[in-house]
């Protein structure tokens, strides 16, 4: 007999693979069905809503999924999660101004993506609008300063 833990981990993992089969077969590329599921979930129907709309999206504007694409991607390149500090960053050891202003835009965005998040039904295209809109550090200085 499994654990409770366990059974709900077990579970969670069919229905993940139940979903990704059911978004495939309704013509969600593979990828965006697994990135999907691939953030924290409890509703299958929130998972079938952030499928389909990052599946629209891929289509009616290539360049702003591919923003999002780098966005989720290049973090995950410079440093693993566990090695992250609990807290996040310290503002206070920003060396430059532009690390201060691009904490700051980071912030609102953040802030931004979790108002539309949290809507119900959430408002993904307005949370990727907001992410698309704050700067990257590439915008915000001069490559030589990063």
């Amino acid at each position: 007999m499994l654990a409770p833990a366990a059974a709900v981990d077990a579970l969670m993992q069919f229905f993940a693979g139940r979903l990704d089969y059911m978004l495939t077969r309704e013509g969600i590329t593979y990828d965006t069905s697994r990135a999907a599921l691939a953030a924290p979930w409890t509703d299958a129907l929130e998972v079938w809503e952030r499928a389909a709309f990052l599946n629209a999206l891929r289509t009616s504007d290539p360049a702003l999924f591919d923003q999002l694409v780098t966005a989720a991607e290049r973090p995950a390149r410079i440093t693993r999660p566990e090695d992250l500090p609990e807290a996040g960053p310290d503002p206070a050891g920003f060396a430059e101004p532009r690390e201060a202003e691009l904490w700051q835009a980071a912030q609102s965005a953040a802030t931004a993506v979790d108002a539309a998040l949290a809507s119900t039904p959430a408002d993904y295209a307005a949370a990727i609008h907001a992410l698309a809109a704050s700067p990257s550090p590439s915008t915000t200085s001069s490559p030589t300063s990063w």
